[in-house]
């Protein structure tokens, strides 16, 4: 089974993340093909080949038109000063239904999306339909989320796995004015998994980075049983002083047999309950979907079965 390590030693972003799947060999005419059917223009992708540490990797950027020189590089999830900035998740959500996408990219890309909305809501007190997406909505962040989106699908990705992450630190400015790092939303995405607090400086998940985590990947502890077959680089925009600015997908197989499942256990004392029950009760749970049922005789308190 086809699975990816996101190998995040220096956060993740949406940009590192498609430049990754790139290195890893998703064809950037393949991206291009995708993101032609969604109506969306005054924007261009490219990307080059970089050495970050001596580490060779790609750098995958979103050139927004009308901008200041055309080639300005836009720094992901900063706020945008153009007509595209407040798209709110309903308009984002329209959209991607209505272009030629192929279904599973679609379905993916809104898995995400919705992830980014639903966090922003919270910390917002606002319904995830109405988020409106300032520093996301810009067509960096659509075309980052849909590439992703894309590049799994393309390489048929079963499974995704995330160790812990770095939470970075400082004061950013954002839209709302300045925000501790990780950013509220980033956190909200962010829980249920491992992050390593004060590790970094500034700031190094973005809430596109969370989101694509928070959608596609089991968070891990423990090293991975996998056959390494491809790793990808993704370079940031930033140059880290203790680190290098890598996103590292790392893909592989898993044997089909190792996959996790997970099962819930519910469990209860019964005090005195007439046993001629418990049979109708086993019929009852199995019916109801229980994988398993069983009794067990204890003593408890005054030793009462």
């Amino acid at each position: 089974m086809r699975c990816l390590f996101f190998d995040t030693f220096s956060g993740i972003s949406g940009d590192m993340t498609v430049g990754a799947l790139l290195s890893l060999g998703l064809s950037l005419d393949h991206l291009r093909a995708q993101l032609a059917t969604l109506d969306l223009g005054g924007y261009h992708i490219g990307a080059e080949r970089r050495l970050v540490h001596g580490i060779a990797a790609t750098k995958f950027d979103v050139h927004l038109e009308g901008e200041a020189g055309h080639h300005h590089h836009h720094h992901h999830d900063q706020p945008v000063g153009h007509a595209h900035g407040h798209r709110t998740f309903r308009d984002i959500r329209a959209l991607i239904e209505a272009s030629g996408l192929d279904p599973r990219v679609k379905e993916t890309s809104l898995r995400i999306f919705a992830l980014l909305a639903e966090a922003e809501g919270r910390v917002h007190e606002k319904p995830a339909e109405d988020v409106a997406f300032h520093e996301v909505g810009a067509a960096d962040s659509i075309v980052d989320i849909v590439a992703t989106a894309a590049g799994f699908v393309h390489f048929d990705v079963r499974r995704a796995y995330v160790g812990p992450l770095p939470a970075g630190s400082g004061i950013i400015q954002s839209q709302h004015g300045p925000l501790p790092v990780p950013p509220p939303a980033t956190t909200e995405l962010l829980r249920g998994f491992d992050l390593r607090l004060g590790d970094g400086v500034g700031e190094l998940v973005t809430p596109t980075g969370a989101a694509i985590v928070a959608a596609l990947a089991t968070p891990v502890t423990r090293p991975l049983p996998m056959r390494v077959t491809g790793v990808g680089y993704g370079a940031g925009t930033r140059t880290l002083a203790d680190r290098p600015n890598l996103l590292r997908l790392v893909s592989g197989e898993v044997e089909s047999g190792l996959e996790v499942d997970e099962m819930l256990v519910i469990e209860t004392n019964i005090d005195d309950g007439n046993p001629e029950l418990y049979d109708y009760v086993m019929e009852r749970l199995f019916a109801a979907g229980a994988r398993d049922v069983w009794l067990q005789a204890v003593q408890m308190k005054k030793n009462r079965p």
